[in-house]
């Protein structure tokens, strides 16, 4: 059933709307399946802060010209859009995992980050670790040097401590020396 002029407008005015106020934005299909399946990976998604729309190809195409006129190359077949809020990075692992829960779900590439990302850059995001773990180890490689220098400075004061200490056992074993051949 044909959609009425104003119902495209609307739906042309969210849609943009939405990619303009979103931080990452995938497409996947979906074909085959069924609609209980479809319902738990939109209910999953939103639960992650994203949102699910189906989108008609044509109207879609349109609306990307310009800035995301890349994403047009992931849209064939029956379309799904995901619009990301928050952490895209763990959006898209958990999208990632869903195309092995859900087999006819899969990712065909997104935008995000000011990037647009064909699946086999998706498949690296999805792999990377996660935020928490790269801040850890950028922490990490921040203080070990530290360490070692901390390291460095109190083996260097020890033994500055020991030859002094050995210098002035000495001194006291020569005047002990020099004291009894004096009397």
């Amino acid at each position: 059933m044909p959609i009425s002029k104003e119902k495209k407008k609307e739906w042309v005015d969210f849609l943009k709307e939405r990619l303009t106020s979103t931080n990452s934005i995938w497409i996947a299909g979906y074909q085959g399946l069924n609609a209980n399946e479809f319902n738990e990976v939109r209910r999953i998604i939103r639960e992650m802060g994203g949102e699910l729309k189906v989108v008609k190809n044509r109207i879609f195409k349109r609306i990307l010209e310009g800035e995301w006129e890349g994403l047009t190359d992931f849209v064939e077949g029956p379309t799904a859009v995901i619009f990301g809020a928050g952490d895209g990075v763990e959006l898209v692992k958990r999208l990632n995992k869903l195309e092995e829960e859900f087999s006819p779900f899969h990712l065909r590439g997104g935008y995000f980050e000011g990037r647009i990302m064909g699946r086999e850059e998706v498949g690296a995001l999805a792999r990377l670790p996660s935020r928490e773990v790269l801040l850890a180890q950028v922490a990490s490689g921040m203080v070990t040097p530290i360490f070692k220098l901390q390291t460095l400075l109190r083996e260097l004061l020890s033994g500055l401590v020991r030859v002094v200490e050995g210098w002035r056992e000495k001194k006291e074993k020569e005047e002990v020396k020099n004291g009894e051949k004096t009397q």
